[in-house]
């Protein structure tokens, strides 16, 4: 009776489950990949880590800088480690460091290198794909993979104003690249965003012509950070594909553009693959309906891979207005059209381009190329081989019919 008791406070490791509970979330088991661990992409992951989605391998082949302290989650003491092993040794010991769930691949997703084996068997083994690289070399090669894995890509513009998250449906018909072409359409047609892609500035950081980075506040990023990881939740229960644009405006609110895309109908080309969907179509017979009974026409805009054989289809540009257009024939002028070309190319970072022609067949005349139509299209076929890109001359009819011009269809008049 003598001896005194002191109540003992039984503490345990943070777990999975009780952080997402403390987040308000329900604990998620899924298995995830996240390429690309830069300053966006380290914040997003402490954010997801943090309401307990654990099971996370992250794969990134760079190192930490000095100047990269300024904007990741990584501070000074880890200058010269690589970033994927870092970030997991961090973000590790939030949650039970004695029985860590996330794993790194010190690799270039593009050259694995040693690597490949390891990088490939967790990308099969992933439920969801995260590309925070910023980069359209390495969102077009996870659209190509044959993996069942839903993809997501996630990144702010250089400018730091505007944060942009494609989200890959369930099934996947609209892919990453698909979903790119449509965010840089998005540019194009919005009058808002027209110079959210423009980079305000840049500081050298190094003595090398690549250590250049972009001038964007940590505050900034953070945000977006906090913004993405709030929207992917919802993103990812919806089954659809979707293009979200997050744009901050002078006082600091947030207006955000979304784009629900349909999937696009590949025509094969030859080795190419073109991709063309309703949107296209649809300005396409607008703009031969405006003309009718004239024949119309103007250039096809797109993003061409050559890597890949892929050319998509971005916007339409409409007859100049020193083009000749009768009821039997159409001259395509060239008024505006090198300027509509560059501000283009300008506002898309260099991705959108001239990609071809287009001209419309009056009602009741099919999408038959005619003599003259063959004429041109051998004209175009010459300057575009000397470049080795696709020939593309579409014709637009009546009810949204529509063809592509080919080697074939020139030689079957013959």
């Amino acid at each position: 009776s003598s001896v005194g008791l002191v109540p003992v406070e039984i503490t345990t490791f943070l777990d999975g489950q009780t952080a997402a509970a403390l987040n308000g979330k329900p604990h998620d088991l899924k298995k995830r990949v996240a390429i690309g661990v830069g300053a966006f992409g380290s914040q997003v992951l402490n954010n997801l880590v943090r309401a307990g989605t654990d099971q996370w391998v992250i794969i990134d082949h760079d190192v930490m800088r000095p100047h990269n302290s300024a904007r990741h989650l990584l501070g000074a003491e880890y200058v010269g480690c690589n970033k994927a092993e870092a970030v997991a040794q961090q973000l590790g010991g939030v949650l039970d460091p004695q029985n860590p769930s996330l794993r790194a691949i010190p690799a270039d997703l593009l050259n694995a290198g040693e690597h490949q084996e390891v990088l490939e068997q967790a990308l099969q083994d992933a439920e969801e794909i995260f590309d925070f690289t910023a980069s359209v070399s390495a969102a077009r090669h996870l659209s190509e993979l044959d993996l069942s894995a839903r993809r997501v890509s996630g990144f702010v513009t250089p400018s730091g104003n505007a944060l942009i998250i494609l989200a890959e449906d369930e099934s996947r018909a609209c892919t990453l690249s698909w979903l790119e072409n449509i965010h840089y359409r998005l540019v194009l047609t919005t009058p808002e965003l027209t110079e959210s892609l423009i980079a305000d500035g840049q500081i050298r950081t190094g003595a090398s012509c690549r250590d250049i980075s972009a001038v964007i506040g940590q505050a900034e990023l953070a945000t977006w950070a906090g913004e993405f990881s709030y929207r992917i939740t919802s993103l990812l229960e919806d089954t659809a594909s979707s293009v979200e644009v997050h744009l901050r405006d002078a006082c600091g609110g947030v207006r955000v553009f979304i784009d629900r895309p349909s999937s696009p109908e590949v025509v094969k080309l030859g080795e190419w693959e073109i991709l063309i969907d309703d949107w296209v179509i649809g300005n396409l017979s607008r703009f031969r309906n405006l003309k009718l009974p004239n024949e119309t026409g103007g250039i096809l805009l797109g993003v061409i891979d050559t890597k890949k054989k892929k050319c998509a289809l971005t916007d339409v540009i409409s007859s100049p207005s020193d083009s000749e257009e009768w009821p039997t024939s159409y001259i395509r002028g060239r008024n505006g059209l090198l300027n509509a070309m560059q501000q283009a190319e300008k506002q898309t970072a260099g991705q959108v381009t001239y990609v071809g022609e287009w001209h419309s067949h009056p009602d009741g005349v099919s999408v038959n190329p005619s003599h003259l139509d063959h004429q041109a299209f051998l004209n175009l076929r010459e300057q575009r081989d000397e470049e080795c890109l696709p020939t593309l001359m579409l014709i637009v009819g009546q009810h949204g019919r529509y063809r592509f011009m080919t080697d074939r269809s020139v030689k079957k008049t013959k």
